[in-house]
């Protein structure tokens, strides 16, 4: 069997769906002839952890480093404070009852003016990102691997962008083929912070650099596909989307009986940001629908007061928010509801698919789709049992909420989406052929 060294900085136990794509390859990479080793980062302080996601992992070689990243430091920091307060509480409640027990740590996560730092003002000293800090420790680590001669590829995943510079330099070090992967756009694009026009050409520079250098390249959407291949890597341009785990979903089943009887349920999954703003939604509800009406929202609040808006537009009775879930949890929501919620708002230039899409799709449930993003339309226009709607339309989103809870053809035509293509299994059988060309082609 091949061995592959992965360069993944955001993995489990981190939750939410940007570790997944690494995790699952990892998963089932060895179906297909590849051992992958995964190179990530030790823990840091992020929005949210999942432990449930490293149980499949149980088989998986992972190796973690250090990193002077924001992150990294931020953890280290609170760490720290959290056990001399937790040992200062001890020292105080000694002797008394109801003291709190020295050491206990109070978790922190990476928000507020932290997160302000790290997406608005780093970006004007850092390129490509500030998790080129990672870059020694990564190297190091990675070097002391690949002097094994063990190894016969090297595939990093972006974001971080930084990553795919770490792995340009191990691959052109220990002469071996290189798989860039982007989850996001680069350079250009309306995800990554470019404060200037020097930014923006410094930023396409470097992504020129790891499109002309790697063996080959692979995009999420076929906008980024479109933008890897503008930047140097004609040629060498692959799409493989996010998808779904047919594993995970056949677990979670049995929820699906679980439906609430009295009220028509939909359920959105997922982060509530900029790029999934609910706002089109809540303008579209009136108090009274909660007659009908529930819905559920799963995931991190990244814009902060979304609590605020229910409560100001008097919506409580009618919605619920549970913050970030473990996946598994928040799969069996997804299960029990009567539809999904899908979000996807920013420029139209934008090239991303929510990833969450792919499990909404999978679950064959009618989905309501608010959605401006021109790579998000045009996947969901061609799926049945879709009601898509723009977000500055909201006596469309209110038509559309009517017909998902009155038209029960919308759930046969869900029942009848062909999206084996979305399988993480078999998109980990895409990533392994194409392992094997470039490996083949030395």
């Amino acid at each position: 069997m091949k061995k592959v060294l992965m360069l993944s900085y955001y993995f489990p136990p981190l939750g939410m769906g940007g570790t997944q794509r690494a995790a699952k390859f990892a998963r089932y990479l060895p179906e297909f002839g590849w051992e992958p080793t995964v190179l990530t980062v030790k823990p840091i302080s992020y929005w949210a952890e999942d432990s449930s996601l490293l149980e499949e992992m149980a088989a998986t070689r992972i190796v973690r480093t250090g990193s002077l990243d924001p992150q990294r430091l931020l953890h280290l920091l609170t760490r720290r404070a959290g056990k001399e307060t937790g040992a200062a509480a001890g020292r105080e409640g000694a002797g008394t009852s109801g003291g709190t027990a020295a050491g206990q740590e109070k978790a922190v996560t990476f928000g507020g003016a932290a997160a302000w730092l790290n997406r608005k003002l780093l970006p004007w000293f850092l390129l490509p990102d500030s998790k080129i800090l990672w870059r020694w420790h990564a190297t190091r680590a990675a070097a002391r691997l690949l002097r094994s001669g063990e190894f016969s590829a090297i595939w990093s995943t972006s974001p971080p962008h930084s990553t795919h510079l770490i792995a340009r330099r191990l691959a052109h070090r220990f002469r071996l083929p290189w798989v860039a992967d982007f989850r996001d756009e680069w350079a250009g694009g309306v995800v990554v912070h470019e404060p200037t026009p020097w930014h923006r050409r410094r930023q396409q520079a470097l992504q020129g650099k790891v499109a002309r250098a790697a063996a080959a390249l692979i995009g999420v959407t076929p906008g980024i596909v479109a933008g890897l291949e503008a930047a140097g890597g004609s040629g060498r341009c692959h799409l493989i989307t996010n998808g779904f785990d047919a594993a995970d979903l056949a677990t979670i089943g049995e929820a699906a009986m679980n439906r609430e009887e009295a009220h028509f349920t939909l359920c959105h999954c997922g982060s509530i940001s900029r790029f999934s703003n609910p706002a089109p939604l809540l303008e579209a509800l009136i108090p009274g629908d909660a007659r009908w009406l529930r819905l559920r929202f799963i995931g991190y609040d990244a814009n902060g007061g979304f609590e605020e808006q229910v409560r100001r537009r008097g919506l409580e009775e009618m919605i619920s928010w549970r913050g970030y879930l473990p996946h598994r949890e928040a799969l069996v929501s997804m299960a029990a509801a009567d539809a999904l919620l899908l979000i996807a708002c920013d420029a139209p230039k934008a090239r991303f698919i929510p990833g969450k899409t792919f499990e909404y799709l999978a679950s064959r449930k009618p989905i309501l789709a608010i959605s401006n993003v021109e790579e998000t339309i045009r996947l969901l226009e061609e799926m049945p049992g879709v009601i898509l709607c723009a977000p500055d339309q909201p006596a469309a989103i209110r038509t559309a909420l009517l017909r998902l809870q009155s038209e029960p053809e919308l759930l046969r035509a869900a029942a009848e989406r062909n999206v084996q293509h979305y399988d993480r299994r078999d998109q980990a059988g895409e990533l392994a052929r194409i392992l094997d060309r470039i490996t083949e082609e030395r």
